[in-house]
C-alpha cells in the first residue's frame, strides 16, 4: 500500500547511494509548496557526486531524528558540484535574543544564495483528515498546521529580516536569492481507513496527494495487523525511521502485553530471495491515546 516514490533524475540512479539517502532523494514531499519553494526538486537538480556514506559522520547517528535528517541533507549538499559554500544552522540574533535560524545557506557557482529549510515529520491523523490540525505527532505535542505555518511563514521569510541581512553580511554570504522548503515523512491514518483506500475526507490542498502513508491502531486491536502466517511485526527505533526495513533474519515476535507510548512498527514479509522486507508501516498506540481536543 505504498505510494510509488518519485523517480530520480538519471544522474542520481546509482548504486553508490545508501538506502537512507536514496530514501531522502526519492521520497515525495509531505506537503505541496509552490514550485519555486520545492526543496526536493532543487535538491534533485544538483549535480551530486557519489559516493555518499551510510552515516554522515563516523560517530553513532543522533537519536533525534530531525538532527540526523539535517546531517543527511548536509552530506548530500556537500557532494554537489554546483555549490561552492554551505553554511548550516546559522542563528540570527537581535538585541541578544535569537529571532530565528537558517537551516542551510548555500552559495552556488553563479554566486546566488539558496536558503533551505528542512523537516522530517511523522503525523497521525486524528480526525477526518481534511484539516491540517487533524494531524498530530505520536506524542501529541506537535501538529502539522503549526509546523507548516512556521515553515511557510517565519522560517522561510527569515532572510528578509534586517538582523538576518546583517548575519549574512558577517558570513560574507549574499542575502538569499532563492528559498526552498524540504519537508518529508509520513502521514498515518486509522488502520481501517488505510486498508479501505484512505482517507475518507478530501485531502487538505496543502498536502501532497503522493505523500507516504501508513496506519495507526490501538494496542488492544493489534492482532488485526497479522494476516495469516505470512506477516511479522518489526519495531522501529529512532533514528531508523527512514528507510524501508530489509533483513535476512526473521523478526522477533513483537507482542508486548502493554505499551506506554506509541511504537512505530513495520509489517514485514519474507520474499523469494530469502529477505524479510517491509510491506507497510504504522504506529501501535496505547489504548488511552487520543485527544480530549485537537487544540484548535
Amino acid at each position: 500500500m505504498y505510494e510509488e516514490a518519485v523517480p530520480l533524475p538519471s544522474h542520481l540512479t546509482t548504486n553508490c547511494y545508501t538506502t537512507e539517502q536514496q530514501w531522502l532523494l526519492q521520497s515525495p514531499m509531505l506537503m505541496q509548496p509552490s514550485s519555486m519553494l520545492d526543496g526536493l526538486t532543487w535538491l534533485q537538480s544538483l549535480n551530486i557526486q557519489p559516493p555518499l556514506f551510510e552515516h554522515p559522520t563516523t560517530e553513532e547517528p543522533p537519536r533525534r531524528l530531525g538532527i540526523y535528517y539535517e546531517q543527511l541533507v548536509n552530506n548530500i549538499l556537500k557532494k554537489s558540484r554546483q555549490l561552492i559554500d554551505i553554511h548550516k544552522n546559522i542563528q540570527v540574533f537581535e538585541d541578544n535574543r535569537t529571532i530565528g535560524e537558517f537551516d542551510f545557506l548555500c552559495v552556488d557557482q553563479k554566486g546566488e544564495t539558496h536558503h533551505l529549510e528542512c523537516a522530517i515529520k511523522f503525523y497521525l491523523c486524528d480526525g477526518a483528515g481534511d484539516q491540517l490540525h487533524h494531524y498530530v505527532g505520536p506524542n501529541r505535542r506537535d501538529r502539522l498546521d503549526r509546523k507548516w505555518g512556521q515553515l511557510t511563514g517565519r522560517q522561510i521569510m527569515l532572510g528578509l529580516h534586517p538582523a538576518a541581512v546583517h548575519t549574512c553580511q558577517s558570513l560574507g554570504v549574499p542575502t538569499p536569492d532563492h528559498c526552498h522548503i524540504l519537508i518529508q515523512g509520513y502521514l498515518f491514518y486509522p488502520f481501517a481507513d488505510f486498508c479501505n483506500g484512505l482517507p475518507k475526507a478530501p485531502l487538505n490542498p496543502a498536502i501532497n496527494p503522493q505523500h507516504q502513508k501508513g496506519w495507526w491502531i490501538r494496542h488492544s486491536e493489534r492482532e488485526r495487523l497479522l494476516e495469516g502466517d505470512t506477516l511479522r511485526l518489526q519495531a522501529r527505533l529512532k533514528p531508523d525511521w527512514l528507510k524501508h526495513w530489509v533483513s535476512p533474519e526473521e523478526p522477533q515476535d513483537w507482542n508486548p502485553v502493554k505499551i506506554e507510548r506509541p511504537i512505530m512498527i513495520s509489517r514485514v514479509r519474507k520474499h523469494k530471495d530469502g529477505f524479510w522486507r517491509e510491506v507497510d508501516r504504522g504506529f501501535v498506540v496505547p489504548d488511552q491515546w487520543g485527544a480530549p481536543s485537537n487544540g484548535r
